[in-house]
């Protein structure tokens, strides 16, 4: 892909019809985080943050609130988180 079709298809994501821009600020430690995740998941910190909410949105509609939640991964310790609202 050229640098030209790379910016035509930026410029496509910056104006999707119906879109808002929010201002996010982010505590030191949480955007290195981002950063690391978004780096090791080859994707923008944006689109990151876009997948995190979507999956959070996800979560909580179909988990009442004090629901538990078991992440099971094979070789490691179960961990149970409590959704809260």
């Amino acid at each position: 892909m050229s640098l030209q079709e790379l910016g035509e298809e930026i410029q496509e994501h910056l104006h999707v019809e119906g879109a808002h821009q929010y201002k996010l600020l982010l505590p030191p430690d949480l955007m290195r985080r981002v950063q690391q995740e978004a780096q090791k998941r080859g994707m923008t910190m944006a689109d990151l943050i876009r997948y995190y909410i979507r999956l959070g949105l996800e979560l909580t509609a179909q988990l009442e609130p004090g629901a538990r939640l078991i992440i099971q991964q094979e070789g490691r310790q179960d961990r149970q988180l409590i959704i809260p609202l």
